[in-house]
């Protein structure tokens, strides 16, 4: 008896088979769509049946159900880089001007390469085609440049993850984040980047933000002591002297500016 209902079913796909023939868009999705509901339910073959429902989904990408299918069967089947070459094959395929649609699909791309198949650098990629598809959309930006950053943190590019905090600066909605991050793109550069130019550049940008920042402006003596640079330094003494409120301390402040430039400065 197994082998005759076999035997029939095989003969009934045949059929569908010969009947998708000839037929494309919605048409031909449905006649998929029922093959791959009867290898799947009735041969048990789950991969033919994601098989089909990628034939589906490529004869029509607006399926209702395809992808979800695709998704269900291709996780229960753990084919992760089958999955994600059809998220990627639908992103290409969408209209140029379905922007969202697009950038939902590439990043289920980048979530996968990240995740279950761990190649970093295929998610940067797909991450990084999210973030170009239209740079002055915060709603797509924002998430792929999220991404990117633990990506080159984790991946210890540290170039690129300055460049993604420096496009954050501007999406974030308060002082106190933007100061935050530009403090750590200052300790990047400076640390990671020996690049103390860019950070003191990047320590006044702060100033600018904040004149009040006793934190940059530390940081910035710093540097300055540091680096031999007694005119920048005298520049950062004279802003502590005009931030500070309380008389007293403008006049300590002044006698340790007067004893640094006669011992350091005088000396020189």
């Amino acid at each position: 008896v197994v082998t005759i209902v076999l035997g029939a079913l095989a003969v009934l796909l045949t059929a569908l088979a010969i009947a998708r023939e000839g037929r494309e868009g919605a048409d031909a999705a449905a006649l998929l769509a029922h093959i791959a509901g009867l290898q799947e339910a009735r041969l048990n073959d789950p991969a033919a049946a994601l098989i089909a429902w990628r034939q589906a989904l490529a004869a029509d990408p607006t399926h209702k159900t395809a992808l979800s299918e695709v998704e269900r069967l291709a996780a229960s089947l753990q084919m992760w880089s089958e999955l994600v070459d059809v998220y990627q094959e639908l992103a290409f395929r969408r209209d140029g001007a379905d922007l969202m649609g697009r950038a939902d699909l590439l990043s289920r791309a980048g979530r996968l390469y990240a995740g279950k198949i761990g190649n970093r650098r295929a998610a940067i990629d797909a991450w990084k085609m999210v973030l170009n598809l239209d740079p002055e959309n915060i709603t797509t930006t924002k998430p792929a440049a999220d991404a990117l950053e633990a990506l080159y943190a984790d991946t210890g590019n540290v170039e690129a993850l300055v460049k993604i905090l420096r496009m954050q600066v501007a999406w974030a909605d308060s002082l106190a984040a933007r100061r935050a991050i530009l403090f750590r793109i200052a300790d990047l550069e400076e640390t990671a980047l020996a690049d103390t130019e860019a950070a003191v550049v990047t320590l006044r940008s702060i100033l600018e933000l904040d004149p009040t920042s006793t934190e940059a402006l530390d940081q910035l003596e710093r540097i300055f002591q540091e680096g031999g640079q007694a005119r920048a330094r005298v520049g950062i003494l004279r802003r502590r002297i005009a931030l500070a409120k309380d008389a007293e301390v403008r006049q300590e402040l002044w006698r340790q500016f007067a004893a640094w430039l006669e011992r350091d400065v005088g000396a020189a």
